[in-house]
């Protein structure tokens, strides 16, 4: 609703958008009908910060990485289950795309909200799940849950001894969500330069860096042009995802 919304606004640089990825890269592949283009409708103006998610299990689950963890899932095909927070998410998607490299089947159940599925992971009533940083770490530091990886290509400052899932398993696997700043399509350029001059100023703020760092966020400000480039990857990306795993919304 919000890209829409900002997608049918003036062009004047007053109206931005402020959005994760997903609604720009995953969305065009997941419903027949949008009512906005990403490409076509919106102008960046820069990347804001790279989120990975924790892959996370159930203490009891004799597990403790990702080897073991896709080892006990090929003997137990089907038996395993992962919670995500819906259908077309980057918790459902990223545990389609382990799948599918490592080869394994593990039951999928959706859930409405992360507060949801992580009640029933701590609960033992799903075994693991892609779940952001800041929704599981307190859990995973008291013990409650157990991080087999991160699903980022590098390992995070805010956990530095917990492995990639590229490293520890399935090289080449990537999973991470990120945020930008976007404007109508046909924003002077002079405007889309001001605002972009104006979000990298922030990003560079040691206090707006550490706020992002201690949510387990990369900060990242780009060039306009960097992050259409990545949208246009994204595309692409989650498009054969979504038709390989044969993936529906709900």
């Amino acid at each position: 609703m919000a890209a829409e919304a900002v997608s049918r606004s003036a062009a004047d640089g007053y109206t931005l958008l402020m959005t994760g990825s997903t609604a720009l890269t995953v969305n065009p592949s997941l419903f027949r009908k949008l009512a906005y283009d990403s490409m076509r409708d919106l102008t960046p103006i820069s990347m804001i910060a790279v989120f990975p998610s924790f892959l996370v299990a159930h203490p009891s689950l004799p597990v403790r990485n990702v080897k073991e963890l896709i080892a006990l899932a090929r003997t137990r095909p089907g038996e395993l289950s992962y919670a995500s927070t819906g259908r077309g998410q980057t918790s459902h998607l990223g545990m389609e795309l382990l799948k599918t490299m490592a080869k394994v089947d593990i039951y999928h159940i959706p859930y409405k909200a992360s507060v949801a599925a992580l009640v029933d992971l701590i609960g033992g009533r799903v075994t693991v799940m892609l779940a952001t940083v800041p929704a599981s770490l307190s859990h995973v530091r008291n013990g409650r849950l157990r991080a087999l990886a991160v699903t980022s290509l590098k390992r995070t400052a805010i956990m530095p001894d917990l492995p990639s899932v590229a490293e520890a398993g399935l090289p080449g696997y990537e999973i991470t969500l990120w945020h930008g700043f976007f404007a109508p399509a046909g924003t002077p350029e002079g405007a889309i330069t001001r605002l972009n001059t104006i979000v990298v100023q922030a990003l560079e703020n040691p206090t707006v860096r550490k706020k992002l760092t201690d949510e387990g966020a990369e900060p990242l400000g780009s060039s306009p042009r960097r992050a259409q480039e990545q949208m246009k990857l994204d595309i692409v990306k989650w498009k054969k995802l979504i038709d390989e795993a044969g993936v529906k919304p709900d």
